[in-house]
Parts: structure tokens; C-alpha cells; sequence
């Protein structure tokens, strides 16, 4: 996906958010290429506000005996799982795991820590209906894209501070990682000129955080977290073209310090958002590499 096609005309953060939601949304569902899956379920995960909407894809191939619990992106504002069933399909079919897809709360309706809960909440409950979800409750990983990366990799840090879920690995695609503020030469070099810019994520981060108090809370940036010590087994996928490229590579040598095994690849002449469209010869490289950590 040419990340410029979505902006033939007012960019994303000079738009409300209403407008963004929309403008995204047709684009998305205009262009996905959903892929067959065995079964997909729609389901309903209780969590601290009332109840969260889901959906469950059940790959084709594989014993379906493992999960993913993946997350979306979008600036913590943007996007859900009707937008994100052609990559949800395709990580089904590539891992041969039950794929969990939430619909958390988005900003700025819910600001931090309302998505991270959410997170949480999901990841609790799969693991407590792994017997009726026909998976295993060790067998539990977590996945997100850009900000849902961001999502993911606290779930994981949530769970490993707290216990009580065994998350098994980590799956996290050119992710969020640190507030814009000082930024990273990733964010000079591709700053602008893309639909995923420097501006974009100034916008969502306004959108998202209560206040600046909240950066010092790892949960919310990962990378500034002082103990990334006994984090799940870990694939980083990182865009080159990509204005967060940096604070991607940097969480993954970071958590490599700290003693965790972590596999980070760069796709060389890739964006942003690059495996929102499977059709590439690209993001499916990208996507074999996802099925082979997770099988």
C-alpha cells in the first residue's frame, strides 16, 4: 500500500477525528483483500467498563491449538476489526493460530490507560476460555502494528509485572515505542510527505495522552521503561521508510541488554503500514517470517 494514495487531499491530522475514522475506514475496507479462513467468530469480551466487541478467526490450516491476540493500529484514534480483517486473515492462515482481534477503546474518548486495560482484559479472558477457545493456555502470544505494537508489548509487560497469564511470545510490527518528544533521526528523515508522518503522530498522541505525567509510565512508552528483563520471546518487524523505524530498533536492543531473546528485521524500501496490504511481494516476506516465529 502506497501510504501517500490516502492523502490526494487534507491530511489526516488536520481533520477531526470523526472525519479521520471515516476517511480511513472507507479507504480500508475499499482495498482489503480478506483472505478464507476456516471459521470466523464474532464475540463479546467482558472487561472493568461493560463489554468489548471481538472477532476470531480460525485459520484454515493448523491444529488452531495456539493463539494471537493482535491489536490495530492507528493512533490510539483510528481504525477496528472490520478495517483490519485482510492482515487478522492472513496472520491466521500463516501462523495456523486462532486469531483474537479487540475492539478496544479509542481516543480521544478514552485516553490512556483505557486501550491498555483493554489489553489486558483480552488477553485475561483468552486465557481463561483458552478450553471453550480450543487453545492452549501456555500458547498465548501477543501482536500489534504501530501503536497496537505499542499495545501488545504492554500486555506483555502488564502480565509480566502481574502474572497470571504466561504470554507466550511477542509479535510487533514497526511499533510505538516512545513519545515523539525528542524524536529519533527516523523522525527527521521521514518526517513528512507520509500518510504515517511526524505529524500524524503528534495528532494522535495529543488525542491519546491525559498529560505529559503519563510518559514516564512504561505501559504507555516502552521504551522508556528501566526493566525489559524476562520479556516474552520477541519478533520485531521494522519499516525502513518509516518515521518510527528508530525507537522500533532501539526497543529490540534494548530488550536484547536486558537478557531477552528478540529477533528486529528491517524491510528494506518498506512503509509504514506495509503489511495492511498482503498483496505484496513484500509484506507477504514479511508475513512467512511472522508464521514461521509463531508456529
Amino acid at each position: 500500500m502506497e501510504n501517500r494514495r490516502i492523502l490526494n487531499s487534507t491530511p489526516i491530522y488536520m481533520l477531526s477525528v470523526q472525519e479521520a475514522r471515516e476517511r480511513m475506514d472507507q479507504y480500508l475496507m475499499k482495498h482489503q483483500a480478506v483472505e478464507k479462513v476456516k471459521e470466523t467468530l464474532n464475540i463479546v469480551i467482558p472487561c472493568i467498563w461493560g463489554k468489548m466487541d471481538a472477532r476470531v478467526y480460525i485459520p484454515v490450516c493448523g491444529d488452531g491449538r495456539k493463539a494471537l491476540i493482535f491489536f490495530h493500529g492507528g493512533g490510539w484514534t483510528l481504525n477496528g476489526i472490520d478495517t483490519y480483517e485482510e492482515l487478522c486473515t492472513a496472520l491466521a492462515n500463516r501462523t495456523g493460530r486462532v486469531v483474537v482481534s479487540p475492539e478496544f477503546r479509542l481516543a480521544p474518548e478514552h485516553k490512556f490507560p483505557a486501550a491498555v486495560e483493554d489489553a489486558a482484559s483480552t488477553v485475561q479472558w483468552v486465557f481463561d476460555h483458552a478450553e471453550s477457545l480450543g487453545i492452549m493456555g501456555d500458547k498465548i502470544a501477543v501482536g500489534g502494528d504501530s501503536s497496537g505494537g505499542a499495545l501488545a508489548t504492554a500486555a506483555a509487560m502488564y502480565f509480566r509485572d502481574r502474572g497470571g497469564v504466561p504470554v507466550e511470545k511477542q509479535v510487533l510490527l514497526y511499533p510505538v515505542t516512545d513519545y515523539y518528544i525528542p524524536g529519533t533521526q527516523s523522525y527527521e528523515t521521514y518526517g513528512t510527505g507520509y500518510m504515517i508522518d511526524r505529524n500524524f503522530l503528534i495528532w494522535g498522541w495529543n488525542h491519546y495522552i491525559r498529560s505529559t505525567d503519563d510518559l514516564s509510565n512504561p505501559y504507555l512508552c516502552p521504551l522508556r521503561a528501566e526493566d525489559l528483563s524476562h520479556m516474552p520471546e520477541t519478533l520485531i518487524i521494522i519499516a525502513e521508510r518509516d518515521v518510527v523505524r528508530d525507537e522500533g530498533e532501539m526497543y529490540g536492543e534494548k530488550m536484547k541488554k536486558c537478557g531477552c531473546k528478540v529477533v528486529v528485521h528491517r524491510y528494506d524500501g518498506a512503509m509504514h503500514g506495509f503489511l495492511m496490504n498482503t498483496r505484496l511481494k513484500i509484506s507477504r516476506k514479511a508475513l512467512d517470517e511472522v508464521g514461521v516465529f509463531l508456529k
